[in-house]
């Protein structure tokens, strides 16, 4: 089941019901999207990857609206417990609602993550777990075509909060320890350096995602050239799943990542196929 609530910020845990079934009013609106949401995001994970729930065992999902204090721009996996969390957006307004589907998507997908691979939030490890969401988040979006399809995260509120085609336009790193990368070697993980840049740092994975995807070419911060022919998104994502709940652990790091896509893609496709060859070319970029 899934359970969509509005938490009024803090003040209560209602469900959302209504008598008529007409739901124009901007609460009932927040509960609409949310749960559909969650229900195409739930249709997903059990349609292309066979798994029942974030848990694979088919735990219910509960989603709170306007569950992070008044205007919060933000939303969350496991603040209350394993569930997701939106915040209100910085009006009443439901345009701005932090509830889109690739929102939605990557919030769940912290759900995988946490019963599969259990990537430890913070440093690289945390980094990659922001990465796999923001990957689940686009191929969701991608899958449900929920609105107009792109590679960017948050575009319904206004300006992406990240770029997975081009994550230097908002100040992240396409390059492992290149332009914007967050050092983590000495790094003491707090709530004011984003546990050691977890957010800033996975621009790596995703933009190494849309390079297996859609392909391309060019120079990354080591002057390395590099040329990838795309494999498409959906493939792309069957390896992203085979190597989070098969390969990675709590505590991988970047060059793990690398190998343990290199694993599923051969598991999936054949050692020397041309996905398995893309996924080398796209780490290497």
């Amino acid at each position: 089941k899934i359970h969509t609530k509005d938490k009024n910020n803090g003040n209560g845990t209602t469900e959302y019901e209504d008598g008529n079934n007409t739901w124009t009013s901007i609460p009932d609106i927040d509960g609409v999207t949310t749960h559909w949401c969650a229900h195409r995001t739930l249709d997903y994970f059990s349609t292309v990857h066979g798994r029942n729930s974030y848990n694979d065992n088919g735990a219910d999902v509960t989603a709170y609206n306007n569950g992070l204090g008044s205007f919060q721009s933000n939303a969350c996996w496991g603040c209350d417990g394993n569930v997701m969390t939106f915040g209100e957006g910085p009006t009443t307004s439901s345009a701005d609602d932090w509830n889109s589907m690739e929102v939605v998507g990557h919030e769940f997908a912290h759900g995988v993550t946490q019963e599969t691979a259990d990537l430890e939030y913070e440093k690289q490890s945390g980094a990659l777990n922001e990465s796999f969401s923001d990957i689940f988040g686009a191929v969701i979006e991608n899958w449900t075509g929920a609105g107009t399809f792109d590679w960017t995260i948050g575009e319904e509120f206004g300006a992406p909060i990240r770029n997975m085609s081009n994550p230097n336009a908002n100040n992240d790193p396409d390059t492992y320890k290149g332009l914007n990368w967050i050092g983590t070697l000495n790094c003491t993980p707090n709530n004011n350096n984003d546990a050691c840049g977890v957010h800033t740092n996975s621009g790596v994975q995703n933009f190494f995602f849309f390079l297996l995807s859609i392909g391309g070419s060019g120079t990354n911060d080591n002057a390395d050239a590099y040329n990838v022919s795309g494999i498409g998104i959906n493939d792309a994502a069957d390896i992203a799943y085979r190597a989070l709940t098969v390969y990675l652990t709590s505590t991988s790091k970047y060059h793990d990542a690398r190998e343990a896509w290199i694993r599923a893609a051969n598991d999936l496709f054949g050692s020397c196929s041309d996905e398995a060859l893309a996924v080398g070319n796209a780490w290497y970029a």
